[in-house]
């Protein structure tokens, strides 16, 4: 069983790189450490099947020791990259949410004020009134646009200055 899942991952390692290799950089390669030439591969293909050509094209399919270490290293080399890319990816979206979570959290600040200051200005002033007339609309209107007029002088401020919060 050791065996197996140990042929199994280098069946599949093989088969990644294999899927990123270039046809071009693909040329059979004999069992032993120097490599058949294509003419000799033509040369073996051509001839009738038989028992010895099995063999033969198995030998061309195995990987010696050192091509398996050299796969192998590339396949390193491309899972470090691919692990760079998504610390670095990971990184960008985290930076985002947490400016995000920032610019929420200003907003909610800032709705929080103004509801202290409406309350403050408008909502106490009414229930504090004797006669139980309510809200004076008109106080209300000059409040709204009061807090409208501060904030578009707000927005043109930065709009000159080219900086906003």
């Amino acid at each position: 069983s050791h065996v197996l899942s140990t042929l199994k991952a280098e069946t599949e390692m093989f088969e990644k790189f294999y899927k990123r290799l270039d046809p071009k950089e693909f040329t059979p390669v004999a069992h032993s450490d120097t490599a058949a030439s294509p003419l000799d591969f033509t040369q073996m293909r051509s001839r009738r099947r038989s028992k010895s050509r099995s063999t033969i094209s198995e030998r061309l399919l195995t990987l010696s020791v050192h091509q398996k270490i050299e796969l192998v290293l590339r396949e390193l080399d491309e899972s470090r990259e691919e692990a760079q890319r998504d610390a670095e990816n990971t990184e960008r979206v985290l930076q985002s949410h947490k400016a995000t979570m920032e610019e929420s959290e200003i907003r909610s600040s800032e709705i929080k004020k103004a509801k202290y200051e409406f309350e403050r200005d408008i909502g106490r002033a009414a229930v504090r009134s004797k006669k139980g007339e309510g809200i004076n609309p008109e106080k209300v209107l000059r409040y709204m646009e009061e807090k409208m007029l501060a904030r578009v002088s707000s927005y043109n401020i930065h709009t000159l200055t080219g900086h906003f919060i």
